[in-house]
């Protein structure tokens, strides 16, 4: 074989090589919007970017050999922010998938990004929102499944437990209710309302339970938060949250009124559990984030056309408790567990404040 025969031979060679390894390039790039830094939010970024490498070393998933690259910003809370961030996103020709967290972000994704699959983590009432339209149609999401009526009656257990204990002989039948202006809260606050409304009188293991009074406090911005807790009227004996960014970022201000009155912070995500919330009865956010993430697969399976893959729910709601906390704020961990043993919820005991 002479030098020019070698020559070309080595070029070929080079050239086949490249182009199977052009072929074979399986990379993927997914930018994840974060509207605020909270703890919920880690979370869910955290069980997202886990699911997603599982499945890259799954021979059985559509992501088996992918390298997968996560693109994370984090809005602050500030509109502009997160109107730049997803403008970012949109013209970053490397992304493939664009992954906003909560309802805001995926109704600007919506406007923004134009020619990306959006797969939306965790949004309230997206089905409302996809039928008003948007620039980009090609939207999934995943979202949580636990109705406030559940919550209510779990609390409602709680409290009947701190009574029988203590042999204070007063039911429960005050709560504040604190949330914030952020337009997708309005739907689940209606919820709230309603569920404690259908709460009848009852006896609860022997005991009179009479209709819950709900304090309503809305909170407009989050620097009244501190104003909203002190509003916070002294007959109550639970402040109750929502998953809800604002309330949730601003949820130190009201630990701090709960230990000077004795009552329990009772919030929906083990985020503000972590924070220093007495319990929680939610979905773990590290599920939320690993659900949406085995979806990701799903998406690359139908050649980026997120719209035809189905929304997925994450349901089975877990007991989050602080110890420290609950017992800061008049309530022992044992009234919590046995309330969970009850409804056969699993319970995660969480350290914190």
């Amino acid at each position: 074989m002479n030098k020019l025969t070698v020559f070309f031979f080595f070029i070929a060679t080079l050239l086949l090589t490249n182009i199977a390894t052009a072929n074979n390039d399986k990379t993927l790039t997914i930018g994840i919007l974060a509207p605020v830094e909270i703890n919920a939010m880690n979370d869910i970024i955290n069980g997202f970017k886990t699911q997603v490498l599982a499945e890259t070393k799954d021979a059985k998933s559509s992501l088996y050999g992918y390298k997968v690259k996560f693109i994370v910003k984090n809005a602050q809370g500030d509109i502009n922010i997160q109107h730049s961030l997803l403008q970012q996103f949109n013209n970053n020709s490397n992304i493939n998938i664009v992954a906003p967290i909560g309802t805001n972000p995926m109704r600007m994704a919506m406007t923004l990004v134009k020619n990306k699959p959006i797969l939306a983590i965790d949004p309230t009432d997206a089905k409302t929102y996809l039928t008003k339209g948007g620039n980009n149609d090609n939207v999934t999401y995943n979202y949580e499944d636990i109705e406030p009526a559940k919550q209510i009656a779990f609390i409602r257990q709680v409290m009947v437990n701190k009574n029988k204990a203590e042999k204070t002989n007063t039911p429960f039948t005050h709560m504040a209710f604190v949330y914030s202006s952020d337009e997708r809260i309005f739907i689940d606050a209606k919820k709230v309302s309603a569920a404690v409304k259908q709460v009848e009188p009852a006896v609860i293991d022997g005991e009179t339970q009479q209709v819950i009074q709900l304090q309503s406090i809305q909170l407009q911005r989050l620097s009244d938060i501190i104003m909203d807790a002190r509003a916070i009227k002294p007959n109550n004996q639970a402040i109750f949250i929502l998953e809800d960014e604002p309330v949730v970022d601003g949820v130190n201000s009201l630990i701090q009124q709960a230990e000077k009155m004795k009552i329990p912070v009772i919030a929906s995500d083990n985020g503000s559990v972590q924070s220093g919330a007495a319990f929680a009865l939610g979905i773990s956010q590290t599920n939320v984030g690993k659900s949406a993430g085995s979806m990701v697969a799903e998406i690359v399976k139908n050649n980026y056309r997120a719209k035809d893959v189905k929304p997925l729910a994450v349901s089975n709601p877990t007991v989050y408790i602080n110890p420290n906390g609950a017992v800061k704020q008049g309530i022992q961990p044992d009234y919590v567990k046995a309330a969970a043993k009850k409804f056969k919820y699993p319970v995660v005991v969480v350290s914190g404040k």
